[in-house]
């Protein structure tokens, strides 16, 4: 047990560094506008959504076939709208919800950057090109070659 919470740790610990990561980066080069906030919110959750898809994608081949990945929302009478709120709701709205309560809730990222050192920037543009680097061989049909 005391391994697993080790391990959940140290999880915690490089969510965060690259959260501090990126909001440094973006504060210093808008230190007059306030826009950096919705940007780096976006981003990472964008990315984190990618990443998320991307997994779900890989585990269907060790699921039962009739196992969704996404959530089925039926609000419009719209398929394109259905599909593309079960995109947002599966891939990005839990990511919003727990990037809101774990970083800017209660201006929480003032604490984390004083206990998080940045890496300039490094830390989230190597999770950000791997994210979309696995979300490229994804479309492009790579995994497909290799059995995945």
């Amino acid at each position: 047990m005391d391994n697993i919470i080790r391990q959940i740790k140290s999880m915690l610990s490089l969510y965060y560094k690259t959260w501090m990561d990126i909001i440094v980066v973006k504060r210093a080069h808008n230190k007059k506008m306030k826009g950096w906030i919705g940007f780096t919110f976006f981003i990472m959750t964008f990315f984190q959504g990618i990443n998320l898809f991307v997994v779900l994608i890989l585990l269907k081949k060790f699921l039962p076939p009739n196992f969704p990945i996404y959530v089925n929302v039926k609000f419009f009478h719209n398929d394109e709208l259905d599909s593309f709120c079960s995109g947002l709701f599966t891939f990005f709205l839990p990511f919003i919800i727990l990037n809101y309560l774990l970083i800017f809730r209660n201006r929480r990222y003032g604490n984390l950057i004083k206990k998080y050192h940045n890496s300039v920037g490094k830390l989230f543009l190597s999770y950000m090109l791997v994210t979309a680097g696995l979300g490229i061989l994804l479309v492009s049909g790579v995994f497909d070659y290799l059995g995945f």
